[in-house]
């Protein structure tokens, strides 16, 4: 088995060259003020998702 950090180099030089962020395509974009969700419930559902998925994650290691 290879240590982790040979893949991290790989993964690392793949990812920053595809994005968006470092293209700045997501900035050209905007949400409609109609469509655009904001406030306490909506916050939790992500960070509830948040935390379920990273549950899970954990499990799936031990």
């Amino acid at each position: 088995m290879k240590p982790a950090g040979n893949y991290w180099h790989c993964l690392r030089h793949s990812t920053s060259a595809c994005s968006p962020a470092t293209t700045g395509a997501s900035y050209g974009r905007e949400v409609p003020k109609d469509k655009h969700l904001t406030g306490k419930i909506f916050t939790q559902r992500i960070e509830r998702n948040n935390l379920t998925l990273r549950t899970r994650i954990k499990r799936l290691g031990s």
